[in-house]
């Protein structure tokens, strides 16, 4: 099992899998280029790696190219300069922005 903090955050149809600081924390902000979602988080550790509702479409390329309508909350999330991004924040702490794996890659 791979921790997850040194690499990209692999985001599947399924959500996002967080690291283990991330998964283990009480409150987490999480935001991606359209929408930031708030979890308050329940539960083992190890069963809350995936953040539901975070998949691969927050990044569609549609939702930038005019196919479709989104308002851009979070600019440095777009999938250009670094590639895409995602912005995670444990309540109380600062903002970290890690790149994201949108294949999904390896699940944790």
């Amino acid at each position: 099992m791979t921790d997850l903090e040194d690499e990209p955050l692999s985001v599947t149809e399924d959500g996002l899998w967080l690291p283990k600081r991330y998964a283990a924390a009480p409150c987490l902000i999480v935001r991606t280029p359209t929408k930031k979602v708030e979890y308050r988080l329940q539960g083992d550790w190890d069963q809350r790696r995936l953040a539901i509702g975070i998949t691969v479409d927050d990044w569609d390329s549609d939702l930038f190219d005019g196919v479709r309508t989104a308002k851009i909350r979070n600019k440095k999330c777009l999938p250009d300069g670094d590639g895409p991004m995602v912005g995670l924040m444990i309540e109380g702490e600062d903002q970290r922005w890690f790149p994201v794996d949108l294949d999904g890659g390896e699940s944790a």
